[in-house]
C-alpha cells in the first residue's frame, strides 16, 4: 500500500485545524505545492554550490604535503656527527652553548613575567 505524502499532510492539517472545510483543504494543498518548489530550489542550490580555494591555501596545502614527505631526522647528518665524535674531530663550542642556554632562560623568564 502506497501512502501519498500530500494527501497525508492534508489530512494532518485538517486534524490540526479541527475542521475539514474546503477552504482549509485548499490552503493545505497550496502549502504542499509550495513545499516541493522550495525543496527543489534548495536541491538546485546545493548542486550548483562551488568551493573556490585561494592560491594561498593551495600553496599552504602543497607545503604541508611536502613537509609530510620530509623525514624528521637527517640521518646523513647524524651519521657524520657520530663519526666525528668517535674520531675525536667533533668539537663543542662551549661558549656558544652557554650563551644559547642563557638566552633561552631569559626568553622563558620574560614569557612568564
Amino acid at each position: 500500500m502506497k501512502i501519498d505524502p500530500k494527501a497525508l499532510m492534508m489530512e494532518i492539517n485538517k486534524l490540526n485545524t479541527g475542521t475539514a472545510s474546503g477552504v482549509d483543504a485548499k490552503r493545505a494543498e497550496r502549502q504542499e505545492k509550495a513545499a516541493p518548489t522550495s525543496t527543489n530550489a534548495a536541491a538546485r542550490s546545493a548542486a550548483e554550490a562551488k568551493v573556490d580555494v585561494s592560491s594561498e591555501a593551495r600553496t599552504v596545502q602543497s607545503i604541508l604535503q611536502n613537509l609530510a614527505k620530509t623525514p624528521d631526522i637527517d640521518n646523513a647528518k647524524v651519521t657524520r656527527v657520530k663519526a666525528a665524535i668517535e674520531d675525536g674531530r667533533y668539537q663543542v663550542a662551549s661558549e656558544r652553548v652557554a650563551d644559547k642556554m642563557i638566552a633561552r632562560e631569559q626568553e622563558l623568564k620574560d614569557k612568564n613575567e
